[in-house]
């Protein structure tokens, strides 16, 4: 059973990150914009567009890579979109319709989750962004309060990294 699952777990995530895994996103470092930039804000339309890779074509770290610093959320890659690409050299709270993609990997390089975090507001803090997860299992939860707490210690408005 345990196995099937498993499976399914892979199977399923890597139809959301498209069949050649990771690097099916726009490796180049260029950032499309368009339709699929701002994400969806309600939990059934987030989770099909992470179903639909929306975010492959944003601006994205190269490749998968361990941890940075106390991140809770193991072998990562970083995607942003043309919001925080075009911010990315300012200061102070990212504009509303920035976010970030994290695509998390187990220790064997399959896919196991996609976190979307999304500037909502103007609000500040936590209460301006929007956190989502969606697990290969079809799993979400959508701002726990964890999740704000951990961002809270980002060097800039709740992120860690922005792609170069």
């Amino acid at each position: 059973m345990k196995q099937t699952q498993t499976l399914w777990l892979v199977a399923t995530f890597a139809l959301a990150v498209g069949c050649g895994g990771p690097m099916t996103s726009n490796d180049a470092g260029a950032d499309s914009g368009g339709a699929n930039d701002i994400p969806p804000s309600s939990a059934t339309e987030l989770s099909a567009w992470i179903q639909a890779g929306s975010w492959r074509m944003w601006k994205c770290e190269a490749a998968p890579h361990a941890p940075r610093g106390n991140s809770p959320h193991g072998m990562n890659r970083i995607c942003q979109n043309s919001i925080v690409t075009a911010a990315a050299s300012g200061s102070g709270d990212f504009p509303v319709g920035a976010s970030f993609v994290k695509e998390v990997y187990d220790a064997m390089g399959n896919p196991t989750a996609v976190f979307v975090d999304t500037r909502r507001s103007a609000a500040t803090g936590a209460a301006g962004w929007q956190f989502f997860m969606r697990g290969g299992d079809g799993m979400t939860m959508e701002n726990a309060p964890f999740c704000a707490t951990c961002h809270q210690g980002a060097p800039r408005d709740l992120s860690f990294t922005i792609v170069p």
